[in-house]
């Protein structure tokens, strides 16, 4: 996925808070202002309202004569597509690793264009059963194609599906990120930039005030997490895979109750794979890590928005 540069000066929601430009506020708006600080005050309000969206952009269109499954199969295939030829620029693939990578992704596919895709609550975030998922990710360790795997079944649970898919992305990342306690530091310096954020924010809640001096920091702050963002170095290959399916399932959110926020939670462990971390560095990693899933989930969503 190629990280492109956000417009200048865009306006982000943790830059307007609701806080009204004269000095005497009215004691009613600055509660209301207030609240709504309050409600930034997680790290999953920061990063969704600094990649912030317009939101018809992604939902999926409210068309009568098109059903959500065609909507579903349509995003599944150009997911697919796009894809493989990012599988197939990845020149230092061996052919086992590169037959892997298609297998996910055709996994993806195969979640997306499930008859239960848009019906799931908590996708991802719900196990299948443990057994018949180590059954589908031995099918596919073994070279053989997903359509065999189909076939005699009248239908699979679609949480044997997610939980192969997350066990085999998690497998995959591993052979092309490294050492992630240690380096890249751009995902640190990006959940630091975030956390840094936070601490503001409840200090202007508890003072139950702000002045001009911390308007100033929250807008420094806002150009700290976004330089943050853009420094992160190229995404891995993997996630390359995963983030535009979870992009998609975000879509659904309203009835899978799947978020950026959810999925980076359930998908975020996967990257941190080292055990003999303390437990303080290894919760701090997690969290990073997080965040990072995170930022990448909205801002491949921001980009489709500049695409419509």
């Amino acid at each position: 996925m190629v990280i492109k540069s956000f417009p200048p000066n865009e306006p982000t929601a943790l830059n307007t808070a609701g806080f009204d430009s004269s000095n005497n506020l009215k004691k009613n708006s600055f509660i209301q202002s207030i609240k709504q600080i309050r409600n930034l005050a997680t790290f999953k309000s920061f990063i969704v309202n600094l990649f912030s969206i317009n939101k018809k952009a992604v939902e999926v269109p409210k068309i009568e004569h098109i059903k959500p499954d065609n909507t579903s199969r349509l995003a599944a295939h150009k997911i697919e597509q796009e894809n493989i030829n990012a599988i197939n620029n990845c020149k230092e693939l061996t052919d086992d690793e590169k037959t892997s990578y298609l297998q996910l992704n055709q996994l993806g596919s195969a979640i997306l264009n499930h008859p239960m895709y848009s019906k799931t609550v908590g996708l991802f975030r719900t196990s299948g059963n443990a057994l018949e998922r180590d059954k589908l990710v031995s099918h596919l360790s073994a070279g053989k194609s997903l359509k065999e795997y189909f076939l005699n079944k009248d239908i699979v649970d679609i949480k044997i599906l997610t939980s192969a898919y997350k066990k085999i992305a998690a497998n995959l990342i591993e052979k092309n990120i490294h050492s992630l306690e240690k380096k890249p530091e751009s995902i640190h310096n990006l959940a630091d930039a975030v956390q840094q954020k936070t601490t503001l924010l409840k200090e202007i809640f508890a003072q139950n005030s702000i002045n001009q001096n911390e308007r100033t920091q929250l807008t420094d702050a806002d150009s700290m997490i976004q330089h943050a963002f853009l420094s992160l170095e190229k995404t891995p290959l993997t996630l390359q895979l995963v983030i535009p399916l979870f992009a998609e399932i975000t879509k659904n959110q309203h009835t899978n109750k799947m978020d950026a926020y959810n999925l980076a939670a359930c998908f975020a462990p996967n990257l941190a794979t080292d055990s003999d971390l303390p437990i303080a560095s290894k919760l701090k990693l997690n969290s990073d890590l997080q965040i990072y899933i995170e930022a990448l989930i909205n801002h491949d969503l921001k980009l489709q928005s500049y695409d419509t």
